[in-house]
């Protein structure tokens, strides 16, 4: 403790004599400081911004969302969060309809997570090239809807994502659908 106490004294000592004498911290260090801080704003801003994107939505999905943010969390869980997914990828390859928008909002859900959405975890289970069917499938606005924001927030990943898109023809689907519907929340 005495030479702890010691070398802090020292320390104020020396930075005292510094100041008088017109020594700053070394400049470089300082640079480097200002754009570390610069860099973590632009990607906290760039993160919140992603969230937004993701979370357009009416309030009432608020608390679903919140539900299944809590269900990936935990860990004892997880067994049944894969056969929830599997149920829920069957159901989206299903004719019914009603199976189809109750696995796209799902999926939806799920990829509209705060932290971490389980993006690769949704790639992985091969629906991509699905949802852009049932993009295209204008016959049924709400699952066309659903299926164009699970495609939007897989965007939202990263650039093998983008990717991935754009090699299974998203863009021409997207394009089709914005021009042959009437549904203004499908266009926005």
């Amino acid at each position: 403790n005495i030479i702890d106490i010691n070398s802090h004294l020292l320390v104020n000592q020396t930075n005292k004599k510094n100041l008088k004498l017109g020594l700053t911290l070394n400049e470089e260090v300082c640079r480097r400081q200002r754009e570390d801080n610069a860099i973590r704003i632009r990607k906290d801003k760039r993160y919140d911004l992603a969230n937004i994107r993701r979370h357009k939505s009416d309030t009432s999905t608020f608390n679903e969302i919140t539900k299944e943010e809590s269900l990936f969390k935990r860990k004892e869980e997880s067994i049944r969060n894969l056969e929830s997914l599997k149920i829920k990828t069957n159901q989206i390859y299903s004719d019914n309809v009603n199976d189809q928008l109750d696995a796209t909002e799902y999926f939806r859900k799920i990829l509209s997570l705060d932290k971490n959405p389980p993006i690769n975890v949704i790639v992985e289970t091969g629906i991509i090239p699905r949802l852009i069917y049932l993009i295209s499938q204008y016959h049924n606005d709400k699952v066309a809807f659903e299926a164009t924001w699970c495609i939007t927030n897989i965007s939202c990943g990263e650039s093998i994502h983008i990717d991935l898109l754009i090699n299974n023809n998203v863009l021409p689907s997207l394009l089709i659908t914005l021009y042959n519907t009437n549904n203004t929340s499908l266009k926005e």
